[in-house]
């Protein structure tokens, strides 16, 4: 009588032949996913499961790759084999984030076979390439084609430099003309008789917001001879609608010579004698500091350069 040993096979515990259970082998396929072969190996031995580097990659081959037979949304991008040398496309699940296939050129010819399979597909995002554009419009015209955010960004980006330069003339002309009205005004502002350190002080204390006051006041007085109302010109010039009444009724008032408490005209015997005699500006600044000026260095540098400000000096 022949003897027959059988026993049942527990194959919700452990795979036929295996000398692992199916929790600790999903459990070394999650390290695997996030390290190499030889720290899994390594990392392995501390968690007193062992296995080497060798099992590691053999788990990698039996790994299955999620399936997903309905693609609605895709997307498609090259890859460098080796790169500025040999290039390949890759798919990916634009839902997912996840890779779906690798093809080994980027040619038109081998996207349109892989896309004709897939004839489902609804949206493709991709870059800039004619050939992927082609490709996609010949196996799938249906479907509509995405531009990424980054080229997107570059398009708006290359637009707006082939703008500029058209207009380049035109604005080239506008910043002489706005250059022109502010060099004018400036002239406004400065009393002609007053004295030439006066003047060099209100010119240093003019603030550039005035300047834009008061080229906002020129534009809304023409606007309201061209016979735009109130509510318009402060639409048009994002202005206040009560600041637009005052400047249009009262103006802007003229502007006030800043008082100081520094009077460099008391001073300017000694620099002009110190000017003569090639003195550095800073041995000047000490010397004036030594008979009675207050003030900074930086303060006195700005208003002896506007006045002398083709000094050279030993």
């Amino acid at each position: 009588m022949r003897k027959i040993i059988f026993s049942e096979r527990c194959c919700a515990l452990a795979k036929p032949y295996s000398r692992r259970t199916q929790r600790v082998t999903l459990y070394l396929k999650k390290f695997l996913i996030e390290i190499l072969s030889n720290k899994g190996a390594y990392f392995s031995k501390l968690m007193n499961i062992p296995v080497s580097n060798n099992t590691w990659l053999r788990l990698v081959k039996s790994m299955e790759m999620p399936l997903d037979d309905k693609q609605l949304r895709v997307g498609i991008d090259d890859w460098a084999k080796r790169k500025g040398m040999k290039y390949g496309s890759i798919i990916v699940n634009a839902d997912t984030g996840r890779p779906i296939d690798l093809l080994n050129t980027r040619d038109s010819s081998d996207v349109v076979e892989w896309l004709s399979s897939h004839p489902e597909i609804k949206y493709v995002t991709r870059d800039r390439a004619t050939s992927y554009a082609s490709a996609i419009t010949n196996a799938i015209p249906e479907a509509k084609q995405i531009a990424d955010r980054f080229h997107l960004v570059k398009n708006l980006g290359d637009a707006i430099q082939e703008e500029i330069r058209l207009e380049y003339g035109h604005l080239k002309e506008v910043s002489k003309n706005i250059y022109a009205v502010a060099e004018a005004m400036k002239g406004m502002y400065v009393m002609p008789d007053a004295p030439n350190d006066v003047q060099d002080d209100i010119q240093l204390d003019m603030s550039s917001g005035l300047v834009e006051k008061r080229e906002k006041l020129v534009q809304m007085t023409r606007m309201k001879d061209d016979g735009y109302n109130i509510s318009e010109i402060a639409r048009k010039t994002q202005t206040d609608r009560a600041t637009v009444v005052k400047y249009l009724k009262h103006g802007i008032p003229a502007y006030t010579i800043r008082k100081t408490r520094i009077n460099y005209s008391r001073y300017i015997t000694e620099i002009n004698h110190m000017v003569n005699l090639e003195i550095d500006p800073t041995a000047m600044f000490k010397s004036l500091k030594n008979i009675g000026l207050k003030c900074c260095e930086r303060s006195f540098a700005k208003r002896f350069n506007i006045r002398f400000h083709d000094y050279q000096y030993k």
